[in-house]
């Protein structure tokens, strides 16, 4: 008689859910000549189903139970009935105790017409509670169904017109990230996802064990293949990197045998929220990016399942004057900053509009990208748009219809090209202004420090003077949610929104139609619109947490899945977010010893590695390079704008 495996043996606890591994594992049970039945697939498969229905439902039921069935006014006169006969009951006793006699009957008559007439008022006004009110709560319910539903599929959306609209060999490269970025990618999909790269059968075989073997929990096994693996890995890794460095950083990372979690998330891409608010700011949606749109989505996505973004906050506690003096330069270096920010903004939407018009030169891709790398495709750009031009304006024959059309659209794409151009040019002079009123402030506001002798960071509970770090949030309680998800609904409802299949529609003059580039960025930026009275995203303390957090990993929602499920997932997928703040402890550290010149003390180390998670040997090298600095002094910042 033969050991059977049976078919539920216990996984890893990482990796108890992954299907694909327990499908692999049917492959390895031997049958014995006997055997007690069990739930097949497709049963299990239903359970699970039906599961997440419930986890959905749950989900909902707290969201809507956040608006209360019933006004305050109904639960008054529920009370008053409730407290009818007990007030009748102690009145006739206390006049006895009190009298030793029974209350007069008209105190009794007019108990009793009490109880009964806030009784008949009571019951009349929970019936029409319930039919007002109840209705509501069906109304919301119904309005966070259709949340769940269209906006993990316009996500989807989002991002595949962002694909539609790169070149060929581009597409294909961001596409790879995204399913190497998916934590339930199967070894078999790695596989693909690994030839799709050019990378040979050889290594892709070797990816896929390496993932089985990671699942497995048999990490010495991974080990031994990535180091077999290591120098074709670099080979392939060093080609993808030109192209798209988050992409050879993923490959190189599933070729180590490290799989993104969703603890870990995915990191956004900085200041889309200033991009979305120019945009909105200037009715000019070319301002913006697809994958900023897409971004806010996700966003919308992560508050509304409930996400706590963490914001570390500088305070000054002491002299009431330096305190002043402290905000007015934290508020200049904000400028700064988002005056800095605005260069590189500008840049990604020139670029961005380049590989949307499908100019030649230009890919379209900016995640990733540095800046000299955006400068080089927007010059090739702005130049395949000049050839365009004078090839198109330089025919004999007079141009035909489409000739003209395309013409028309080449100049328009031109235009647009050279006033975001100029908007980058006002950028960087305007950047230089900030750059050097923030230093003259910084140093006016050191000198005033070193008098005093404040120049030392604390622990917030350590009571003494000095510039302290605060800890803030940004969530919206439950009703919160609830009304951010009936706005949304809302815009989702005028729009016309539609799932067919795997396929997201929309109204556009009176006729259903496939959302398209204009449609999605509209979207977005009612969107953001709509978070505007929940979140205050135009502060640029909150953009900067914004962008420091990773946003949640929803690559694995599926359209096809029903609406209840949807929530399910994407509800976990938020929830598993891991609010690591040991890389904003440590930019804050720098932020304070390289602009504020203050000493981090003992015990501010060992409280930003204890509450945070800092390294205490990173924090103490930014303090020896902090004491290594010369003075402080101004140092004007170029103000040449870039050539392109």
């Amino acid at each position: 008689m033969c050991v059977t495996l049976p078919e539920h043996r216990r996984q890893p606890a990482a990796h108890r859910n992954h299907t694909w591994f327990m499908e692999t594992a049917r492959h390895y049970t031997v049958h014995m000549s006997f055997s007690f039945p069990g739930p097949s697939r497709q049963t299990r498969q239903q359970d699970h189903a039906i599961s997440l229905e419930r986890e959905g439902q749950a989900w909902l039921n707290r969201l809507t139970g956040a608006a209360r069935d019933e006004p305050w006014p109904v639960t008054l006169l529920k009370l008053a009935w409730t407290a009818g006969p007990a007030t009748l009951a102690a009145a006739w006793l206390g006049y006895y105790m009190g009298f030793g006699q029974t209350a007069p009957l008209e105190n009794l008559r007019f108990f009793f017409a009490y109880t009964v007439v806030f009784g008949v008022i009571g019951l009349a006004t929970g019936i029409l509670a319930r039919a007002t009110y109840g209705q509501r709560r069906r109304l919301m319910e119904r309005d966070l169904l259709r949340v769940a539903d269209h906006l993990p599929d316009l996500i989807a959306t989002v991002r595949d017109l962002h694909l539609a609209a790169l070149e060929p060999e581009v597409r294909r490269l961001e596409a790879v990230g995204l399913l190497l970025q998916r934590v339930d990618l199967s070894p078999e999909a790695l596989a693909l996802a690994i030839e799709e790269l050019g990378a040979g059968r050889r290594l892709a075989r070797i990816a896929a064990k390496i993932e089985l073997y990671r699942l497995s929990g048999l990490n010495s096994r991974v080990q031994e293949l990535a180091n077999a693996a290591a120098t074709p890995a670099q080979t392939v890794v060093a080609a993808v990197a030109e192209w798209a460095p988050t992409v050879a950083t993923l490959l190189e990372r599933r070729l180590a045998g490290d799989a993104p979690s969703y603890s870990d998330g995915i990191a956004r891409d900085s200041n889309f929220l200033e991009r979305i608010l120019t945009a909105m700011g200037q009715e000019d949606d070319r301002l913006m990016t697809l994958l900023d749109a897409e971004e806010v989505l996700v966003l919308a996505c992560e508050l509304i399942n409930g996400r706590r973004i963490p914001m570390l906050l500088v305070s000054y506690r002491g002299h009431w004057g330096l305190a002043r003096a402290t905000d007015r330069l934290e508020q200049r270096r904000n400028l700064y900053r988002i005056a800095n920010n605005t260069v590189l903004s500008r840049l990604k939407a020139l670029v961005a509009l380049l590989g949307e018009s499908g100019t030649p030169g230009t890919v379209g891709a900016t995640r990733g990208l540095d800046s000299a790398m955006l400068l080089s495709q927007a010059r090739d750009g702005i130049a395949g748009l000049n050839r365009s031009v004078d090839t198109l304006g330089s025919q004999p024959a007079p141009l035909t219809g489409d000739a003209r059309q395309r013409l028309q659209d080449t100049l328009e794409t031109l235009q647009a090209a050279l006033r975001l151009t100029e908007d980058m040019r006002r950028a960087v002079h305007r950047a230089a202004r900030r750059h050097t009123l923030f230093q003259r402030t910084a140093e006016k506001w050191h000198r005033d420090m070193q008098r005093i002798g404040d120049l030392e960071m604390d622990r917030p509970d350590s009571g003494r003077r000095g510039l302290q770090v605060v800890e803030r949030h940004i969530q919206l309680n439950d009703e919160q949610c609830l009304s951010l998800a009936v706005a949304l609904a809302g815009i989702f409802r005028e729009r016309g929104l539609e799932s067919r299949g795997d396929r997201l529609y929309c109204l556009r003059s009176g006729q259903r139609r496939l959302i398209d580039t204009e449609q999605a960025k509209s979207l977005a930026m009612e969107v953001t619109g709509a978070l505007q009275p929940y979140v205050d995203i135009t502060r640029p303390e909150v953009q900067r947490a914004i962008d420091a957090s990773p946003a949640a990993n929803l690559l694995g929602l599926d359209s096809n899945l029903s609406a209840r499920t949807k929530a399910t997932w994407g509800n976990a997928a938020v929830q598993e977010m891991a609010d690591d703040l040991s890389s904003a402890a440590l930019r804050l550290a720098a932020t304070l010893v390289t602009n504020y010149r203050v000493t981090l003390s003992d015990a501010a180390i060992e409280f930003l590695q204890r509450r945070y998670g800092a390294p205490a040997g990173e924090l103490q090298q930014i303090n020896r390079d902090g004491a290594a600095r010369p003075a402080l002094s101004i140092q004007p910042r170029p103000t040449r704008p870039p050539l392109v």
